[in-house]
């Protein structure tokens, strides 16, 4: 009877361990390739070696799906017996990447994609910096006496004049307002710079933390591949797999502390709100008057710091990340995202709502102010 410590064992030994090739998303992949069995049975066994000495998520899935996992994968295995292309190799290997429940990997091979399945779009509104940014990846503004910031993409500013040009307009649709509506609706994440930037304009510069803790691999392939990455591992114990990279979990803000804005913030989000688009609500989430606004998030920051590699002989691409995270007071993030304060049924449009809300405050202070 298999076990996960046989498969393991087997995918480990079949083939010499070596580091992983790295990829580059942009060429063209050759789908009609011919491999020879032995070329695909070394091309499964290096990916099961990817996940088994590389992945930052291995040792955090539950056994079972490990064990799934793997069993699939041996099950092709052991059925190549004779040359195939890389598309009956890709098609073949889909079905294992779709049950792995992580947002940021994927295999790809040309022009197909493979990746854990994401639920179909909830309508929630248009992203803002679409309607009124004539197709920019921004808008900012006021409307009224509400800050307005819109982002379709998180990108980075071309240089430090720029950023610093962004931390103004930023500081100037706040100032004076009565709210604020951040926009990330359809934003499927890219450079987390200016999320950053705008959550210390928020919160101050307090450092606070997107994740509870975080773990790195640390097998010798592992670090080989990750030499290339920003993240820095000089301070790690490299003795320990996977091993803590950083412990958020005493983090608790100043007594007393007050942020530098501190009226209230809505966070419109969808589900396909991404990655460094939901960095936000992760460090927002200390803000006493934020409230998000919307459908659940995507979920896709739990694994990360993320390389394209390839497979030597079929070409498939994956990308796979070395670092595993844990958020405060959410478990299987991937699957459920950030989870809204105001949810807003299919075809209700979150800025409205947002609107409506900031009306109800204002009236209800009025009220209030003439007792």
């Amino acid at each position: 009877m298999q076990t996960l410590e046989n498969l393991e064992r087997k995918f480990l030994s079949i083939i010499p361990i070596k580091p992983f090739e790295l990829g580059d998303v942009r060429a063209t992949t050759d789908s009609d390739k011919q491999l020879t069995a032995e070329q695909a049975k070394q091309d499964i066994a290096t990916l099961a070696q990817m996940f088994i000495n590389a992945y930052g998520g291995w040792p955090f899935y539950p056994k079972l799906l490990r064990f799934r996992i793997l069993n699939k994968l041996n099950r092709i295995y052991d059925k190549i017996t004779r040359p195939i292309t890389a598309a009956e190799l890709f098609t073949q290997l889909k079905p294992i990447i779709e049950i792995m429940p992580d947002n940021h990997l994927w295999i790809k091979l040309g022009d197909n994609l493979a990746k854990y399945p994401h639920k179909p779009r909830i309508d929630v509104g248009t992203n803002l910096a679409i309607t009124h940014g004539n197709g920019k990846k921004y808008w900012i503004d006021k409307i009224g006496n509400v800050g307005v910031i819109a982002f379709s993409k998180c990108f980075a500013p071309d240089d430090k004049e720029n950023m610093e040009q962004f931390r103004n307009r930023i500081r100037d649709v706040m100032a004076g307002t009565r709210a604020i509506i951040i926009d990330m609706r359809d934003n499927g994440g890219g450079s987390p710079l200016i999320m950053s930037m705008i959550c210390d304009e928020i919160m101050g510069p307090v450092g606070i933390p997107r994740t509870k803790r975080m773990w790195s691999r640390t097998t010798p392939q592992a670090q080989e591949l990750y030499q290339y990455s920003t993240l820095s591992r000089d301070h790690i114990d490299k003795t320990v797999d996977p091993t803590i990279v950083a412990d958020n979990t005493k983090f608790k803000l100043p007594t007393d502390y007050k942020p530098l804005y501190d009226r209230p913030i809505y966070i419109l989000q969808n589900n396909k709100t991404a990655s460094s688009a939901e960095h936000l609500q992760a460090q927002l989430r200390y803000h006493p008057q934020m409230q998000i606004v919307g459908s659940n998030s995507s979920g896709c920051m739990q694994y990360t710091n993320y390389q394209t590699l390839k497979l030597e002989h079929s070409g498939i691409l994956i990308q796979l990340a070395s670092v595993y995270a844990e958020f405060f007071g959410i478990k299987h993030f991937e699957t459920h995202g950030f989870t809204p304060d105001i949810k807003c049924l299919d075809g209700t449009d979150a800025f409205a709502v947002a609107m409506v809300d900031i009306e109800k405050a204002k009236t209800l202070q009025s009220q209030t102010s003439e007792r």
